[in-house]
């Protein structure tokens, strides 16, 4: 069994709520991660019968995060104290609400294993910043952050956490786990973002045309048109380009004409691997 030795790769997700519904923004990594701690709230109960305790009984109604960090930076600290900016102007008043966020960080452990973790719907009590004049020696100011994590109705949950060292869990998992804040027993996939597609050339004459490609996210057919199995001289070539989504990964939520290919013009239709480039015609003899 593997020992934590290290906390690090601190994440934060917006919140936006609507209609008892919530979604979450893209997460942003927060460097410094000092110390993170989590302590579950309860609500305790006892029953008493002839003169002792029969039964007794705990329940989380909460989670307590404590997070110590180097910085956290103003933009963050803003949303979650919920105060008002105005051309660069900060102002802190009796009816400043926090906002809602989600909040995530890995625990390294030996062995090269790693714990992560989302919780999913937090508020922060304000900030405590502790600035200290430099004397003899150089003293570092610190945020720390006091987090209520709750389980919203919507979720069903407090949180949602893997451990690398369980056998059900793969690299592509851990790989993936920050990319999104994830909310089910399903670690989300993630949406394609390489837009190059790679090993695709303009065509050559003499040259052969290529029939596949690779690259980190995804798998592609490549078809010609016109057919040929080496290219022709003065003839412009069209590579319809089919992609496949390697595990992990999605082709939901590609945006309209995502893809590019060197040297064509290159087409594609939203959520889609389709890809179309068209070539300018190829050298004359």
């Amino acid at each position: 069994m593997e020992v934590k030795i290290n906390v690090q790769n601190v994440h934060l997700a917006e919140i936006t709520e609507t209609s008892g519904e919530i979604t979450f923004g893209k997460p942003e990594h927060v460097a410094g991660a000092m110390e993170m701690g989590r302590t579950p709230q309860l609500s305790t109960g006892q029953l008493y019968g002839d003169g002792k305790i029969t039964h007794k009984n705990s329940k989380k109604v909460a989670y307590q995060i404590t997070a110590n960090l180097n910085k956290l930076p103003s933009k963050w600290r803003r949303y979650m104290e919920g105060v008002q900016v105005s051309d660069g102007i900060e102002s802190g008043t009796s009816g400043d609400e926090p906002k809602p966020f989600a909040i995530g960080w890995e625990v390294e452990k030996t062995g090269g294993e790693k714990e992560l973790v989302w919780f999913l719907y937090c508020t922060a009590e304000p900030i405590e910043q502790t600035e200290r004049q430099s004397e003899e020696n150089v003293n570092y100011s610190t945020d720390s952050v006091t987090i209520m994590a709750l389980e919203h109705d919507s979720l069903g949950r407090y949180y949602t956490l893997i451990d690398s060292e369980d056998e059900d869990v793969t690299e592509v998992m851990v790989k993936n786990f920050f990319k999104n804040v994830q909310t089910s027993d399903a670690i989300a996939d993630v949406t394609v973002d390489i837009a190059a597609i790679p090993g695709v050339v303009a065509p050559v004459k003499g040259a052969t045309p290529v029939t596949s490609i690779e690259s980190e996210q995804y798998t592609g057919t490549v078809s010609w048109e016109p057919e040929a199995e080496t290219f022709a001289a003065d003839t412009a070539y069209t590579a319809t380009i089919t992609l496949t989504a390697k595990t992990g990964y999605t082709l939901a939520g590609v945006t309209e004409n995502f893809f590019t290919v060197a040297g064509a013009t290159a087409t594609n239709e939203a959520d889609s691997g389709v890809v179309t480039a068209v070539f300018p015609e190829t050298e004359g003899e």
